[in-house]
């Protein structure tokens, strides 16, 4: 090779080396905008495997709501209604928001007959424990169970709290049972309000004052 076709080779080389470079950034851009949307694929993916497996869950526990819990509720009240327990309807329960105010019942009778459905009331609220874990931890979706079982739920934790209390004061035992619990009644109590509200508006707008003009009464 001679110096003049040496020259020629480089001055190609100088010429087609800007219109290499910016091939190769094109490439590298490319390359960076499918790597991007690959991993926003993954994302979504992600977020509705998550979402079909809360679900899932969540279809799982209403289930096992009825099928198990219901029926040692059940168990629970008979055995008050035969043991004639009344420290329960005896005993008033106030619930403001996460707070609650209770005047338990001071009848010594009745507190002594609490010994007799002590083995139901602990199986009943161990499984209410074990079914709220799900919802409290965010493994289950609460705001779809709240739509079938957030009445029920709450009326039952109400109505056993004068012995909860009782036995977990401090409320270290059934946390995720009287989380659940603070999360749905203030719920309810709020969709409670607001149709209050809107049924008063209501009322509001139907009786607006009306006049009587009296005869040779100026219009």
């Amino acid at each position: 090779m001679n110096m003049d076709s040496f020259r020629d080779i480089l001055e190609i080389i100088y010429f087609i080396s800007g219109p290499l470079l910016v091939l190769i950034a094109y490439g590298a851009l490319s390359q960076i905008k499918v790597a991007k949307e690959q991993l926003e694929e993954q994302r979504k993916f992600s977020q509705i495997t998550s979402k079909r497996d809360a679900l899932k869950v969540t279809s799982e526990q209403i289930t096992s709501y009825g099928s198990d819990i219901v029926p040692l509720q059940n168990i629970y009240h008979k055995k008050i209604e035969s043991e004639e327990i009344k420290y329960f309807s005896k005993s008033t329960v106030e619930v403001n928001g996460n707070e609650i105010r209770m005047e338990p019942c001071k009848d010594k009778a009745e507190f002594k007959k609490l010994d007799l459905i002590f083995e139901e009331y602990t199986n009943v609220l161990n499984r209410m424990e074990g079914f709220s874990v799900f919802f409290t931890s965010g493994v289950a979706d609460e705001k779809i169970a709240y739509l079938s079982l957030s009445d029920t739920f709450c009326t039952f934790v109400k109505e056993a709290m004068p012995l909860l209390l009782l036995l977990d004061p401090d409320k270290n035992r059934f946390t995720a049972t009287t989380s659940l619990f603070f999360t749905w009644n203030s719920r309810l109590e709020s969709e409670s309000l607001k149709k209050q509200k809107e049924l008063l508006d209501k009322k509001i707008k139907n009786n607006q004052p009306q006049t009587v003009k009296f005869v040779g009464e100026n219009a």
